[in-house]
């Protein structure tokens, strides 16, 4: 059982509870009430035992790297793979092989939904119950309300004490290959060379997944993106600003940044990713307790989002000053870096 979810579900009547009186056939207050109906099945349905059992003829394993594979050493004195060392083991159950695991609840959540002005009375009790939480531990964990209300970014509800952060992550970055030609690889003294227009004077453009990209300009494609009032003193993190977004993609004019695993930032330069240098390779967050020795083409660095997010929403999170596009909160968590030529 889970403990956690079960303690908030039984404040979460409380907190609806607090709604105003309301009227027979008040469908925000029938919303509630089913809501608060369904968290109270769904606890006493998994305070019991509900095995299921699937049966497998094949599975899917983790990654597993071959070392077998060619390497070739630059100036630099560090092994480079030559071909993807990462293979992705199937398994084949011959007979089948049955799996046993905890069924899911079965009943689906309701529908329904409770209009803004109806839960403001259920976020202000929310608001206090995490307050009263928060300075006693004793006192039930307060559960997340099953509606949402505007909250403007720029508008504190505990002034000094809290602020507006960008909460998100960086999916996939999409780059015109750049390349270095002429000079010394160790020594960095290569030309950076910009592929020019192919039809002059029209920029480039590719189209990949539906998406237009158009040269010079580099993008970033995003996960769930949204802004949260982060306050210091309190276990509150309601969400704040308007629309939330998810597969949004936002050109990016600027320089990316990365972090180091000793939290030093540096520039993330396109140009190198062509032959990788050694230091951003090992400075990735996978590498921290298993060190990488080799250099392989799987590039997954710890990646600020760009300021450039904060255009989504110029009148919420950009004039509220919203915190969050710094390293160290955000990962890139596909294989970087798309190409926009179509190669990885």
């Amino acid at each position: 059982m889970n403990i956690n979810r079960a303690l908030a579900f039984s404040s979460l009547a409380v907190l609806a509870s607090s709604l105003p009186a309301a009227e027979p056939g008040d469908e925000n207050s029938a919303c509630s009430s089913s809501w608060v109906s369904y968290d109270s099945a769904w606890t006493a349905w998994y305070d019991e035992d509900h095995p299921t059992t699937t049966v497998l003829t094949t599975e899917v394993g983790y990654p597993e790297f071959d070392y077998s594979v060619p390497y070739t050493t630059l100036c630099d004195g560090y092994r480079r793979a030559v071909t993807s060392r990462a293979t992705v083991p199937t398994t084949t159950y011959d007979p089948p092989k049955t799996f046993s695991f905890q069924e899911s609840y079965p009943e689906p959540e309701p529908t329904c939904t409770i209009a803004e002005t109806a839960c403001t009375a259920i976020i202000s009790s929310y608001s206090s119950a995490s307050t009263a939480w928060a300075n006693d531990e004793a006192s039930t964990s307060p559960g997340q309300p099953h509606c949402t209300t505007y909250r403007p970014c720029d508008s504190p509800e505990y002034p000094g004490d809290d602020y507006c952060f960008l909460e998100g992550n960086v999916k996939t970055v999409y780059y015109w290959p750049v390349t270095t030609q002429s000079g010394d690889f160790c020594t960095s003294s290569g030309l950076t060379v910009v592929p020019e227009p192919t039809s002059p004077p029209n920029p480039n453009t590719a189209v990949i997944d539906g998406q237009t990209f158009v040269s010079p300009t580099n993008y970033v494609s995003l996960g769930p993106m949204e802004a949260v009032l982060h306050i210091r003193r309190y276990r509150d993190v309601p969400n704040c600003g308007g629309t939330s977004y998810s597969g949004v993609v936002v050109p990016v004019t600027g320089a990316m940044t990365t972090k180091g695993l000793d939290g030093s930032r540096s520039s993330l330069n396109f140009e190198d990713l062509n032959t990788m240098k050694f230091e951003d390779f090992k400075a990735q967050r996978r590498c921290k307790n298993n060190p990488c020795t080799v250099i392989e083409g799987f590039y997954t660095p710890e990646l600020a989002l760009p300021t450039e997010v904060l255009d989504l929403q110029p009148q919420e999170w950009k004039a509220a000053g919203c915190r969050g596009t710094d390293v160290g909160y955000v990962f890139l968590d596909e294989e970087f870096g798309r190409r926009r030529d179509g190669h990885r």
